[in-house]
């Protein structure tokens, strides 16, 4: 049993995350999103990410928040989904990441994981409450 358990060790990569190269992720083609808003919605997460990495390091309120919820609801309204959103989060942080220091990078990778959860978020709350509305709309239809 030993030998089987060492075998299927070899098969499975050590770090499997290693293996997935961030080129494959970025250049997938994005859901339903025009490239000129994928590209508007990349800058605009990427200011967010900034902003975020700001407030961190500095005693200064950029309302992040407020951002990264205007974000969510465009991406709601162009209909895009969580993967059009790690899409844009990989394209926004690549670039950017690898130009500075090891350090930086990481503030900059921790600060735009925060913003990803939270566009994540946002984007969830959008679509549950335009299921919601239009479950209201089909009730109000049906009893009238």
């Amino acid at each position: 049993m030993s030998q089987l358990h060492t075998a299927q060790k070899r098969t499975v990569p050590r770090n499997l995350h290693a293996s997935l190269r961030p080129a494959q992720v970025a250049e997938e083609p994005s859901g339903g999103l025009a490239e000129a808003t994928r590209r508007a919605l990349v800058l605009r997460y990427r200011i967010a990410v900034r902003d975020r990495l700001e407030e961190r390091e500095m005693v200064v309120d950029h309302s992040t928040s407020t951002a990264v919820y205007s974000l969510a609801q465009e991406l709601g309204a162009e209909s895009a989904t969580p993967r059009d959103v790690v899409d844009i989060h990989v394209s926004g942080v690549r670039e950017w990441a690898q130009r500075v220091n090891t350090q930086r990078s990481a503030a900059i990778v921790s600060a735009a994981e925060s913003v990803l959860i939270e566009t994540l978020g946002q984007l969830a709350a959008y679509y549950r409450a335009a299921a919601l509305s239009n479950g209201r709309a089909w009730r109000n239809e049906t009893t009238a």
